[in-house]
């Protein structure tokens, strides 16, 4: 292990040796005064001098003292701190790209009375403002490399004054690259999500049209004609108002489309565009008389029912069961008896996408935020083996809001 010796303590400390024994001596040879005695006199007079110093550095909190003072002259050289915090800041405030504000940060810093010229190099780009000349000091800082190209050479003091300005320089430059990421990442997100929705739209409607398909293929006799016939009298209007919705999302996907209707109401249509399918519904004898979002509803319970029978076609035998709950806001319950949901996959069910076979967890995120944004809640209440039961209730802030109305 080596020590690491401090050149600048060494040398004051050297400086402060030769100094006492200098003035010692000619003081001794000019007043004719003993030597040691002359020594002592020495010592502790610059032992006095250096405790007053050490007091004026940092005396009190009433007086700054030269600690402060000697900070900001080092920090102030050729230019005040404080101004060009306040311009790079500015610069970072008003401009809307990093590019622009490193363009504008560069212009500023050339046009400094000690710099001649600056070149800098960032994103595969290289530019440079001013005159070169053989003075050359060069930082960098992540992303950032710049060459400074000053009027005479630097002192050390400087050259550390020079590196806080760039290094401050540098801080912004990134914090405005991090923001660029940023608004594309969210850009980027919001166009992920739009076609989320839209895709889980169509997906639905393919359901739909995939089971009148089946359903007449699978009609024989004159009978089943008519069965048939009726079932697209019931599913046509469906599908109908689903392709406008889904329409209407493309034409301006900024815009949710919010419609209201009477729980009693939707819940008959419903049943009715439903009824094929092996599915319970069962309802308490007086329905909430709150008002709901239909096409929310149609969408997310739609998605549930479609993932029990899903899972009923893998697992013969299981019954599905929609409940309405005898509650005073709306509350609708999906449940069926066949095997639980991996704990791994219920964790993030809805809270991102989960990787699955069927595709479970991408309808049910999406199901979840769509859910949330018009002031539903969609929850996994049970998760066991014969009891898999959803719950869509509408929150209570939402609820109470449509109550004062």
């Amino acid at each position: 292990y080596t020590p690491n010796i401090d050149f600048f303590y060494t040398l004051l400390i050297f400086l402060l040796t030769i100094i006492v024994i200098l003035s010692s001596f000619t003081i001794g040879i000019i007043w004719q005064i003993h030597y040691v005695k002359l020594l002592i006199f020495t010592v502790f007079g610059l032992a006095t001098t250096l405790i007053a110093i050490s007091w004026l550095w940092n005396p009190s909190a009433t007086f700054s003292g030269l600690e402060l003072l000697m900070s900001r002259y080092l920090l102030s050289i050729g230019l005040p701190f404080e101004q060009w915090i306040r311009k790079i800041a500015a610069f970072a405030e008003n401009e809307t790209s990093a590019e622009g504000f490193l363009q504008a940060s560069m212009r500023e810093l050339a046009a400094l009375n000690w710099v001649s010229g600056v070149s800098w190099h960032s994103n595969n780009t290289h530019q440079e403002i001013g005159e070169t000349t053989h003075f050359i000091s060069t930082f960098s800082f992540q992303q950032l490399h710049l060459t400074l190209y000053s009027r005479w050479q630097f002192t050390p003091a400087m050259y550390l004054h020079v590196q806080l300005l760039t290094q401050i320089l540098g801080e912004f430059y990134e914090a405005k690259r991090r923001e660029e990421t940023i608004s594309q990442n969210a850009y980027m997100q919001s166009l992920y999500e739009t076609g989320s929705r839209l895709t889980h739209d169509i997906k639905n409607i393919l359901q739909s049209l995939g089971t009148l398909s089946s359903a007449a293929e699978q009609s024989n006799h004159a009978d089943d004609d008519a069965r048939l016939v009726d079932l697209i009298k019931k599913q046509l209007p469906r599908l109908s108002q689903r392709l406008s919705s889904t329409l209407h999302k493309l034409e301006e996907p900024g815009v949710e489309k919010k419609n209201q209707a009477k729980v009693s109401h939707w819940w008959k249509n419903f049943k009715q565009l439903n009824a094929h399918y092996q599915v319970q519904f069962d309802a308490p004898t007086h329905l909430p008389k709150t008002d709901i979002d239909p096409d929310v509803l149609d969408s997310v319970v739609d998605n549930l029912i479609q993932n029990a029978l899903e899972k009923a076609r893998l697992e013969p035998g299981i019954s599905i069961n929609v409940a309405l709950m005898p509650s005073n806001h709306f509350c609708i319950e999906v449940t069926d008896t066949g095997s639980a949901i991996p704990s791994e996959i219920a964790d993030k069910l809805f809270k991102s996408h989960v990787s699955s076979k069927s595709g479970l967890g991408v309808g049910l995120y999406h199901a979840a935020q769509q859910a949330e944004n018009a002031g539903y809640l969609l929850s996994l209440m049970d998760n066991a083996d014969g009891e898999v039961r959803f719950r869509l209730e509408k929150t209570t802030e939402q609820a109470s809001i449509l109550a004062n109305d």
